[in-house]
């Protein structure tokens, strides 16, 4: 088990990303994560996200400990 992590954001007409004026981070930032069963779907979804024009960051992460799943410690 894998989950696929995304920060998606908010971009200008160009792809720009829009940085909020206090910060300097993308603003309207919003994130999700999908359970994917194998790496191989997992990298697959990854970098189809990646090359979306509106993410910021995305991961790939293990399943680490989780009370359905075996995952390595």
């Amino acid at each position: 088990m894998y989950i696929v992590v995304a920060t998606h954001c908010e971009t200008d007409q160009n792809g720009d990303t829009i940085p909020d004026r206090f910060s300097l981070q993308p603003r309207e930032v919003r994130d999700d994560w999908w359970a994917i069963e194998s790496y191989k779907e997992a990298e697959a979804f990854y970098s189809y996200l990646v090359e979306g024009p509106n993410i910021y960051s995305a991961s790939i992460c293990a399943v680490i400990k989780s009370t359905d799943y075996e995952g390595v410690e």
